[in-house]
């Protein structure tokens, strides 16, 4: 799933995306960490689906910078109520919801991290 909303992401404009990981400041400033820290299967039994939940930390230059694009990442993905398809790829596709909007994470010495956290169904 990871893999998928990185690609998406990255063909709508964010840039420096990593998994599981946010390289620490002296190596760059701009990063974007995607985090899956649950995976939860139907207790209906297993289709192939389950929810993942995923955090998102944008670290930028600027509280306004890291602030415009984490929320930017919760408009592209955010399947609204509707919970209209996000094709990710051309063959992953997802339904996601947020779960916690732009919330500040740390200020340091010339960044900002803001992060956020989405339940995204989808394969598993």
């Amino acid at each position: 799933m990871l893999d998928g909303l990185k690609l998406y992401l990255e063909q709508e404009g964010i840039s420096g995306i990593y998994l599981d990981l946010m390289p620490p400041v002296e190596k760059g400033i701009d990063a974007v960490n995607l985090s899956e820290w649950d995976n939860v299967i139907s207790p209906d039994g297993n289709d192939g689906t389950s929810t993942h939940y995923v955090q998102i930390q944008v670290r930028r230059t600027s509280y306004n910078l890291a602030k415009q694009d984490c929320k930017k990442i919760l408009t592209l993905l955010d399947s609204g109520m509707e919970e209209k398809l996000i094709w990710l790829t051309d063959d992953i596709c997802c339904i996601a919801r947020p779960r916690r909007g732009a919330t500040i994470l740390e200020r340091g010495e010339g960044y900002t991290t803001f992060y956020c956290e989405l339940a995204i169904w989808g394969e598993n």
